[in-house]
């Protein structure tokens, strides 16, 4: 496991336990397991939109959460489908056994 892994699973581990047991404006990601890039994208547009004080209902709009958020992202955005797993694995928030790309 890397140190970058490490640092990123802190970070969600964190975003967990200080303020969302959902994955906050991160869950289809965090929660759902949707490591594809074009997920990882989709919230990285929405963190930018409410950062922006554009902010749709069903937001998050926590700012201190939301700044986490895009450290989260900031962290993971770069990661393979497979590190990304793996960071749910290690923050223990992964729901499943199957990791992308060939285990573990």
């Amino acid at each position: 496991m890397t140190d970058k892994i490490a640092e990123a699973a802190a970070l969600v581990r964190r975003l967990y336990d200080e303020f969302s047991m959902v994955g906050g404006n991160l869950h289809i990601v965090l929660d759902d397991e949707n490591l594809e890039n074009e997920n990882v994208a989709w919230c990285r547009a929405n963190v930018t939109r409410i950062l922006s004080g554009d902010i749709d209902r069903y937001d998050d709009a926590h700012r201190p959460q939301v700044e986490l958020e895009a450290q989260i992202l900031d962290a993971i955005e770069p990661m393979t489908e497979r590190d990304r797993f793996n960071v749910l694995v290690k923050a223990g928030v992964a729901f499943t056994e199957d990791c992308p790309e060939g285990g573990q």
